[in-house]
């Protein structure tokens, strides 16, 4: 079901680096040549990850073990769809109605809702724009810095001037 979903797309595009690289690398080989590119590296250059993730059609955050996805909110800061494993952090991170979260484990579902996310471009869009307006209302420097000022203020703290 993954190879053929993945056949489907033009590229899939898999940017990290995990302790299970030598088990992908081999269910990789299977696909055919050019539906696969793996940048086997975390990527710390702002502009060259803002390149990757502004060309992108969907994020995915398969993890087993998340603590706060930072990843996560890079992408939904770009409107980027979400399909992620329930990893702790991600409901955290995701809010309500934003992504898709599948049970960790579940390649198959894990497959089906990337497919189904090629296949539906107004289900596409429409998390894409949930995910933006999370990211701008619960993370971006103003959000932060309101709910750091009121948690302060609320233990009787005053912020610096």
């Amino acid at each position: 079901m993954c190879a053929a979903r993945v056949g489907r797309a033009q590229l899939l595009l898999l940017i990290g680096s995990a302790q299970d690289d030598e088990e992908l690398r081999r269910s990789l080989a299977g696909l055919p040549d050019g539906t696969v590119r793996w940048d086997d590296r975390f990527v710390l250059d702002r502009d060259e990850l803002w390149r990757y993730l502004s060309a992108a059609d969907i994020a995915v955050r398969p993890s087993r073990n998340e603590g706060f996805s930072v990843a996560l909110v890079e992408a939904m800061s770009c409107a980027l769809p979400i399909v992620a494993t329930e990893a702790s952090g991600v409901a955290e991170a995701l809010g309500h109605d934003v992504g898709i979260v599948i049970p960790r484990g579940d390649a198959a579902a894990f497959a089906e809702a990337i497919g189904r996310l090629l296949d539906d471009e107004t289900l596409r869009r429409g998390l894409g724009q949930r995910a933006r307006r999370r990211a701008q209302e619960s993370f971006s420097v103003q959000a932060v810095g309101a709910q750091l000022r009121a948690f302060m203020q609320d233990r009787g703290l005053t912020a610096p001037p």
